[in-house]
């Protein structure tokens, strides 16, 4: 069996980052962080750890109840000193039966810090099961000058509701329990992305002077400013302005987004901002640009116009595995006309880079064709291009993943590879199964938990189909099946 690993556990998070989800190999977890700032004492960072109820043990507790209980260890360094060094544990809601397991449970915690560069040390474990644990370590960097207008990170909300009884808990901000989410997919047609941030310091300015707060969601790659959504906010002079936003997303098509924030002043110069990615899946709307529109593109003195009709037929089918479903379209379609349309297909190239990197497509395209020599190198063979392959695919559209596991040498199972991201979009923990049956060196996707992507629940048979006669497994064939079981876990 081969492995071959590029990092250990990956984390990061700054108030510079904009979105920092971490996997916990051993337990499915994720953990973020953000910064604000209050003005009696200065800058803090909160913490969100969300647990997948159903990676931890419920034991029975002294109520006859099924419970679980992650222990987690925090230590904040500073260069070489320990700032913090915090210990606690998080309990799971009481249930009934293990069938009542679907959910998350999360919790949060405050720490006081001073401006500056930190790491985060962070470990949690199954107070239940102490073989299973993580550790991680995390880059932090809080800066909010008094002398600026400054704007916190964005956290994303599950929900939020106006606190009762004057009582505060971990959970409230600003008057408000709100309920922090750590998954920026929205995937439901009927989505809303629920915002809170704050904005410090607008009693800098005047009274007569404007400082506009605006909204927006903007395309991830092209940074185009999606028109249907957003608004604007005149913002008061004040020390510190809770901001609580709500945006339907009914219409926003399928695509990665980043909800951004920005302050502007009365001469509509940005004075501060900030962003948080999120992914769009929505059947109703696919994509925003339904039309591939090469009028205004020319082919004649460009980087493309060297390229001949037979290089330009693998170029653009190269680019299947980042192309969007428009320009798939268009390419089939120029792929499937009688004429040799030579300077078509120069023109789509050319627009196609240009959408990615209107300063420089050209660097755009040598840095991706890269990539492409890298997949013929590693999976190409006689009969298909290294891009055309599944793993060529999804190494070009998800690019090089953090752990990668070959088992070619098990005589009970196909030869097959898991592939490993700590984060892919806005997912964390996202895998990939290959599994080669045909004893070829084309390997099959067979599993994935990535969106969109095939999602088999009998893809373990499929492994280990090649010994399928015996009625009950050998010994062999439940070490096998443990391997496979630990690799997919990535331990």
């Amino acid at each position: 069996m081969k492995k071959t690993k590029r990092c250990q556990i990956f984390f990061l998070a700054s108030m510079l980052a904009l979105l920092a989800y971490s996997p916990l190999l051993a337990i499915n977890a994720k953990f973020d962080c953000k910064s604000f700032f209050a003005p009696s004492a200065g800058p803090y960072l909160e913490t969100y750890l969300s647990v997948d109820g159903q990676s931890v043990r419920f034991p029975s507790n002294n109520n006859q109840k099924l419970q679980g209980k992650v222990e987690i260890w925090v230590e904040i360094m500073q260069d070489s000193t320990k700032i913090i060094n915090d210990h606690y544990t998080v309990s799971s809601p009481e249930v009934d039966s293990l069938s009542q397991i679907t959910f998350d449970f999360i919790a949060t915690q405050r720490y006081q810090l001073k401006e500056g560069k930190y790491k985060i040390r962070l470990k949690i474990a199954d107070f239940n099961n102490k073989a299973s644990h993580s550790t991680g370590t995390i880059d932090v960097e809080l800066y909010y000058p008094n002398d600026k207008i400054g704007v916190s990170d964005v956290l994303l909300l599950k929900s939020f509701e106006k606190i009762k009884n004057n009582t505060s808990t971990n959970f409230t901000k600003s008057g408000f329990d709100v309920m922090p989410s750590l998954n920026a997919f929205f995937g439901n047609p009927r989505d809303t992305l629920k915002t809170y941030f704050e904005i410090y310091n607008t009693k800098l300015f005047e009274k007569d002077s404007l400082v506009l707060a605006k909204y927006f969601i903007e395309d991830a790659q092209t940074q185009a400013i999606y028109p249907r959504i957003g608004r604007f906010q005149k913002i008061n002079p004040c020390s510190v302005l809770p901001v609580f936003n709500i945006f339907a997303l009914d219409e926003l098509p399928t695509g990665n987004y980043n909800l951004v924030v920005e302050l502007r002043d009365i001469n509509n110069q940005i004075i501060g901002s900030k962003k948080i990615p999120f992914e769009r899946l929505n059947n109703n709307r696919l994509f925003a640009n339904e039309e591939i529109n090469l009028d205004n593109v020319y082919a004649s003195a460009s980087f493309a116009d060297a390229y001949t009709y037979e290089q330009l037929d693998v170029y653009i089918r190269s680019l299947f595995p980042i192309a969007n479903i428009p320009e798939k379209r268009f390419a089939e379609s120029i792929k499937k006309s009688k004429e040799k349309n030579e300077d078509l297909m120069k023109r789509y190239f050319i627009n196609f880079w240009e959408k990615r990197n209107p300063l420089n497509p050209q660097k755009a395209w040598e840095i991706y064709y890269a990539e492409v020599q890298k997949t013929q190198k590693e999976f190409g063979n006689k009969k298909i291009l290294g891009f055309g392959t599944e793993r060529g695919r999804v190494y070009l559209q998800y690019g090089p993943p953090n752990n990668r596991t070959v088992v070619t040498s098990d005589p009970n199972a196909y030869p097959y590879e898991i592939w490993w991201y700590y984060q892919v979009g806005t997912r964390t923990n996202v895998r990939f199964v290959f599994l080669n049956r045909f004893d070829d060196t084309d390997f099959q996707l067979i599993f994935s938990d990535a969106n969109g992507e095939p999602q088999n629940p009998d893809w373990r048979q499929m492994v280990f189909a090649r010994n399928n006669t015996n009625a009950t497994p050998l010994q062999g064939d439940f070490n096998s099946r443990s391997r496979l079981e630990q690799n997919f876990r990535g331990q």
